[in-house]
């Protein structure tokens, strides 16, 4: 299977500000992850299910921020 990558180019300064967004995003999203555990436990069992999907997603976004963050350090 071939993957198709685009090539784009960014500036010392702007990828040193996508790493700073980056990490800002990874501590709001540690903070929001340990809001929705400390919740849990005091929510009915019908918005559990949302709760266990927002930690799904902050799961899916820490991969990704993981994944931007170690591409821009091989830059």
């Amino acid at each position: 299977k071939e993957k198709n990558f685009l090539k784009i180019k960014f500036s010392r300064a702007e990828l040193q500000w996508i790493e700073r967004t980056a990490d800002i995003e990874t501590a709001r999203l540690f903070e929001n992850f340990q809001r929705l555990i400390n919740n849990l436990e005091k929510v009915e069992d019908k918005n559990k299910i949302l709760i266990h999907n927002q930690i799904d997603e902050l799961a899916r976004l820490y991969s990704f921020l993981k994944v931007l963050r170690n591409k821009l350090d091989s830059c």
